[in-house]
């Protein structure tokens, strides 16, 4: 089983979007949980790196987006 997270950057036209970074979790077979910065890379990282990156994007927030209205024109 694998899962894995991709932050992606929205390009400032609004259209593109383009990968920023990856973590991914592993689990084989014999149940050792591997954790890892990108999902194709075979160097493992700590749980503690792994959370570290998530937490960097969550407390991001929606406050960091510059948002605006989508109409219907």
């Amino acid at each position: 089983m694998n899962y894995g997270v991709d932050f992606y950057r929205l390009s400032s036209d609004g259209y593109n979007v383009y990968p920023v970074e990856s973590v991914s979790i592993k689990v084989p077979y014999d149940l050792i949980i591997g954790f890892y910065h990108d999902a194709e890379s075979e160097d493992g990282i700590s749980e503690k790196e792994y959370d570290a990156i998530l937490q960097k994007y969550i407390d991001a927030g929606e406050a960091d987006l510059n948002w605006f209205e989508i109409v219907k024109e």
